[in-house]
């Protein structure tokens, strides 16, 4: 009894002792903690800010807040992942590989960084290795879609139209919607001088996507090949028209259109118009342009006058709306427009770009009757003197 008395107060110390280490330890343990959590929030931050800047395609901001990123947590297959598609869009496609394989090492099996990596080969013309990582991502997924598109597009570049027609048929059979794929098989029937199959494949890509230029021009070209002359130059046309972007490579493919809209003209007896085109061609540094408008021995000044009423019309001058839309019974099509002395017409095209109704002379306000259309998608083609003013897809129900 004696003994536990007196060493009593030394248990007692000892668990004194004990308390404040423990709490020591859960202070330093809470300190860590915090800051931890603050250096993963500090990462977090820069990620969702690189991640905000990548959508609105302001690529190189975004690879400085990944680059932050990175430094705090280097070990995230995503970070690698979302910098190296960055990298892809200012054309560093070395530095998009060596991130892209990082990527890969930190995650084995992910499908998304070996399809990147074949895309990125493939454009920076290894194309052959880059069929070798599509063939990759679709053993870790054989139902992926997206890997059978870009494997098939690699094979379009190696001239292996048929082994591109067959992967991006499965990727249809896989995802409808894919208008990539519908765009592909219409490339390569081209290349096969299959037009006619190739028309219908445009006509679903622009039925999906109605607002990529690309797929107009390629149908314009598929149209001009068959002789339809008449609708290849509406879609040329509309190849410039939704064409939004002006850097220098989507600068030469309005330049390319307008070309080809001006071969159109030529076939469709339009000489005037044929030198409009070609000198905005021009203007967009397609000098291919040069030399068939030499041909034509335009009329300088009267070419002059066209296409400044052809700029005023366009792009200062003129508004025009329909509505409603969708259209269920009447349409209002209203004209503001401050040239005068022109006459207005319009043309209603199906989605495929058959034309269903020509209505030679319209009215500044005109009323639209829709009685003998049919319900379903179509394109409302309104011109002044023959030149496009205004292309609206209308949907009658």
């Amino acid at each position: 009894m004696r003994l536990f008395t007196r060493n009593f107060p030394y248990t007692n110390r000892w668990l004194q002792l004990g308390h404040i280490k423990y709490q020591t330890m859960k202070k330093f343990t809470l300190f860590f903690f915090t800051v931890l959590l603050a250096v993963i929030s500090f990462g977090q931050k820069h990620e969702l800010k690189g991640n905000k800047l990548h959508k609105l395609e302001k690529f190189k901001p975004a690879i400085r807040q990944y680059n932050k990123a990175i430094k705090v947590n280097p070990n995230s297959s995503s970070l690698y992942f979302n910098r190296a598609r960055c990298y892809r869009k200012i054309g560093k496609y070395d530095n998009a590989i060596a991130d892209i394989t990082k990527c890969i090492s930190l995650d084995t099996n992910n499908k998304e960084g070996y399809k990147e990596r074949g895309a990125i080969k493939a454009i920076n013309g290894q194309v052959r290795a880059g069929i070798i990582d599509f063939t990759k991502a679709l053993q870790i997924d054989s139902l992926y879609a997206s890997a059978y598109n870009g494997r098939g597009a690699a094979y379009h570049l190696l001239g292996e139209y048929e082994n591109s027609i067959r992967d991006n048929k499965k990727a249809i059979a896989l995802d409808t919607s894919f208008d990539a794929s519908y765009y592909n098989i219409g490339l390569s029937l081209n290349e096969l001088g299959r037009y006619k199959e190739a028309i219908s494949y445009f006509n679903n890509a622009i039925r999906i996507r109605y607002s990529d230029h690309q797929s107009f021009f390629e149908r314009g070209r598929s149209l001009f090949e068959v002789g339809e002359y008449n609708l290849a130059e509406i879609d040329f046309g509309n190849a410039v028209i939704y064409n939004d972007k002006l850097d220098p490579w989507e600068k030469i493919d309005n330049g390319r259109s307008l070309y080809n809209k001006g071969l159109a003209n030529i076939k469709l007896d339009n000489q005037l118009q044929a030198c409009i085109d070609f000198e905005l061609a021009i203007n967009f540094d397609y000098y291919e342009a040069k030399s068939e408008r030499a041909k034509l021995n335009c009329d300088i000044e009267k070419q002059k006058t066209m296409l400044s009423a052809k700029n005023e019309a366009i792009v200062d001058s003129v508004l025009i709306t329909i509505s409603p839309n969708p259209i269920e019974t009447y349409a209002h099509i209203k004209i503001i427009h401050n040239v005068s002395n022109v006459n207005y017409s319009l043309e209603v095209l199906d989605i495929s770009g058959k034309n269903i109704m020509t209505i030679d002379q319209i009215s500044k306000s005109y009323v639209f009757d829709r009685t003998n259309i049919s319900n379903g998608t179509y394109l409302f083609v309104i011109k002044s003197n023959g030149i496009i003013l205004k292309t609206e897809k209308i949907i009658i129900k």
